[in-house]
């Protein structure tokens, strides 16, 4: 039996863009999670609908509720930071990749990943924008020093957040 090339030519494209969205690399321009950008943003993924994850180089440096995060976020935009003023809280899917790949070149030491913090709450979770499905006054929300999930209220408690912007690969 003759070995088909082109369907293993097919297989090798297929596994290396698995490859690429499990390890957090941009599938067309070979860009790894942690990588320092132009702008001063830090890549940290993809998302499985195709999209590049980009993440300010710390999070915001305190610890908030949700709806005083989303206020500074919003802040930051109009301050258009890094250049940009598409800065989000980033849903679950995101938050997980950013977990995932918080050791990552420049991602490491910019998360954190412990209980320890100035009257923090839970330095070492961090907010996402997805609401609970039952209730939208709960959001999901990631431990990152091993990425326990859980839900939590938008008004209570002081958890750490980490803009994100995303963009088209």
């Amino acid at each position: 039996m003759k070995k088909n090339n082109a369907a293993v030519d097919q297989l090798k494209k297929s596994l290396a863009k698995i490859q690429g969205e499990i390890q957090g690399t941009a599938a067309n321009d070979g860009i790894t999670a942690g990588t320092d950008m132009d702008d001063g943003s830090v890549f940290a993924g993809v998302t499985k609908d195709g999209k590049k994850i980009f993440a300010m180089p710390m999070d915001l440096g305190f610890t908030a509720t949700f709806n005083d995060a989303a206020k500074a976020v919003k802040k930051l935009n109009e301050e258009k930071a890094l250049g940009h003023d598409d800065w989000q809280i980033p849903d679950l899917e995101t938050l997980r990749t950013l977990q995932r790949n918080r050791n990552q070149g420049s991602l490491k030491g910019t998360f954190n990943t412990s209980n320890k913090g100035d009257g923090s709450d839970f330095p070492d979770w961090y907010w996402s924008s997805t609401p609970h499905r039952a209730s939208t006054d709960l959001v999901a929300l990631v431990r990152f020093s091993d990425g326990l999930e859980g839900w939590f209220t938008k008004d209570y408690g002081r958890l750490s957040c980490s803009p994100v912007r995303l963009s088209p690969v």
